[in-house]
């Protein structure tokens, strides 16, 4: 037997094998079943409708701040270096408390001048005194003209003159030593220390500045389209951080001109005297205005809300499927929430939209 025979058996049972196999892949094939197309089916979903601001009156809300009615600053008539400023922010003082004191050397040594000074004057009027006595009787007998005379009584008058001035400057001066010591002008709370220990007292720059407690303010700003609704004697609810219950009281006044840069009024609100003594300069708090007419922003029933990514909206239904839309929400009340934008008011929503609810998901309306 030649050698391509011999190859040839021992070839054979591996082409043998590899046909069958193949012939098993192919058969595996032909019994594979085809998948048929899932359908979706629209989920049910309640319908909830955009309503519009009707029968709901305009209410204006805005964030303000307590401030005190009178606001003072206690500052020094002298120019000295300060020595003490005892108080720091926060510190509450009475009326006639001291608040600083400043060095008195200067004004010891003004004190001693015009002492000196009295003392000065003191002497000239005796000596002129004297000498107008000694003239008085030579000019009876008529030994002194009369224009000696007069040089005589006329420098006596001029030494009194003198002495008067002189006790004048020594009680201006005395009065002085009053201002080394700066107290408060009103009961309060010190709100901010602008000078301290060694600094230079300036006349009329302030030491210390004192809100007072009496009668304090809310204030806050008022846009232009608010404006007209916010006037003195208009009741304001005004809710203050840390507090359950909002504080009841009436715009005061507001402000003729607006704000060049902030387009805005400034508003104050009174309290009775009850309600003020439960309040401090500084606290933060919110305003609420019923103003005259009502609104025309469309409100979304708080069922129909839902969040997604961080994100307050609602499903609106739209040629059979739930698209979901981003909303800016207003103030919420009644069960409804007000929608500063994102709808325009005749959309059809879906109620109480599941987790599962994606956007652009098939729906049908019960």
């Amino acid at each position: 037997m030649d050698m391509s025979k011999q190859n040839l058996k021992r070839n054979f049972p591996v082409s043998g094998l590899c046909a069958a196999l193949c012939a098993a892949v192919l058969a595996a094939g032909c019994t594979e079943k085809t998948e048929a197309p899932v359908i979706v089916e629209a989920a049910p979903v309640s319908v909830a409708a955009v309503s519009a601001g009707t029968g709901f009156p305009v209410e204006i809300q805005a964030a303000g701040s307590v401030v005190a009615d009178l606001r003072v600053e206690a500052a020094s008539r002298l120019a000295a270096y300060i020595r003490d400023v005892p108080h720091r922010e926060g510190d509450r003082v009475k009326k006639g408390d001291v608040v600083a004191r400043l060095d008195p050397k200067d004004v010891d040594a003004a004190v001693r001048t015009a002492s000196a000074k009295v003392e000065v004057a003191k002497a000239a009027l005796r000596d002129a005194e004297l000498d107008q006595s000694k003239y008085s009787a030579l000019y009876k007998e008529g030994l002194v003209s009369n224009n000696d005379w007069r040089k005589v009584t006329l420098k006596r008058d001029s030494a009194k003159s003198d002495l008067e001035q002189a006790r004048a400057a020594l009680a201006n001066a005395e009065g002085e030593r009053v201002y080394v010591t700066v107290t408060a002008p009103a009961d309060g709370t010190i709100v901010r220390v602008a000078r301290r220990e060694g600094d230079m007292a300036v006349p009329g720059m302030p030491i210390v500045v004192i809100d007072s407690d009496a009668d304090p303010r809310f204030e806050f700003e008022v846009s232009q389209k608010a404006r007209a609704s916010v006037r003195p004697g208009v009741v304001a609810n005004v809710l203050v951080d840390g507090f359950e219950k909002p504080f009841t009281g009436e715009v005061e006044r507001v402000t003729e001109s607006a704000d060049r840069i902030s387009r805005s009024w400034l508003a104050r609100v009174k309290f009775p005297a009850e309600v003020s003594a439960e309040l401090r300069p500084g606290m933060y708090g919110r305003v609420l205005i019923h103003g005259e007419g009502e609104t025309s922003r469309a409100w979304v029933p708080l069922e129909a809300l839902t969040n997604r990514g961080g994100l307050d909206g609602v499903f609106v239904i739209s040629d059979g499927r739930a698209r979901f839309q981003w909303l800016r929400i207003g103030e919420k009340r009644d069960g409804r929430a007000e929608v500063l934008a994102g709808v325009k008011g005749d959309e059809r929503l879906v109620r109480n939209p599941t987790e599962f609810l994606v956007d652009g998901a098939r729906v049908r309306e019960e």
